[in-house]
């Protein structure tokens, strides 16, 4: 008797302890895609220093219109990538309060 005593107050605990574990897994996972996130971040911003810094030596140097409008569109695409990242940044966030 027990034995089956015994063994009920296990199972319970570890019903009880797995959901948590998964969570904090799952926790574990969302903070690792917001590392990225930002890294990714941080290197779209890289890039489109690079691209304006591009750009402007372009026009200073009389660039044909077609290496500029090359060059403005690089920066239009660069704003894009840094606002979708943004905005999984703040998604990534939200998701972390949700779990706290």
């Amino acid at each position: 008797m027990s034995k089956l005593l015994l063994g009920i107050a296990v199972l319970a605990v570890v019903g009880a302890v797995t959901p948590v574990m998964a969570d904090d897994q799952a926790q574990g996972n969302g903070a690792q895609e917001a590392r990225e996130n930002r890294k990714e971040l941080r290197e779209d911003r890289r890039e489109r220093r690079e691209d304006r810094r591009e750009l402007k030596e372009d026009v200073a140097e009389g660039a044909s219109k077609r290496e500029i409008a090359r060059d403005t569109h690089e920066l239009r695409h660069d704003r894009r990538e840094v606002k979708r990242d943004r905005r999984e940044i703040r998604h990534d966030r939200r998701g972390r309060k949700d779990h706290d």
